[in-house]
């Protein structure tokens, strides 16, 4: 049984192969290791474009905030630095003072 089993994924192995190295009419095989090509898996985590990452000044109080853009894929963030030093990230004003808006 086991050798029926071994001759078995033998043959299997010689008709997958069988194409690659068999002449045909022409004296070439059938397929060419270099006609195997792996799918563009590129778009496949999002799109292929690039973010772009614009920084504003700080706001102060006697100067507003720049007006948004147009195009509605870009996100204001508010960054600033805690009282422990840390770096924090919010989509609202930080409420203990300042913060810098980045736009992405």
């Amino acid at each position: 049984m086991k050798l029926l089993i071994k001759l078995m994924l033998v043959a299997l192995l010689l008709l997958g192969l069988g194409p690659f190295f068999l002449p045909i009419n022409n004296g070439q095989p059938l397929f060419s290791f270099s006609d195997l090509k792996l799918p563009d898996f590129s778009n496949l985590f999002g799109s292929s474009q690039t973010s772009k990452v614009i920084i504003l000044p700080k706001e102060s109080e006697d100067k507003p905030a720049p007006a948004p853009e147009k195009n509605k894929n870009i996100t204001t963030v508010h960054k600033w630095i805690d009282e422990t030093g840390a770096v924090q990230f919010s989509d609202q004003y930080n409420p203990d003072g300042e913060s810098e808006q980045i736009r992405i």
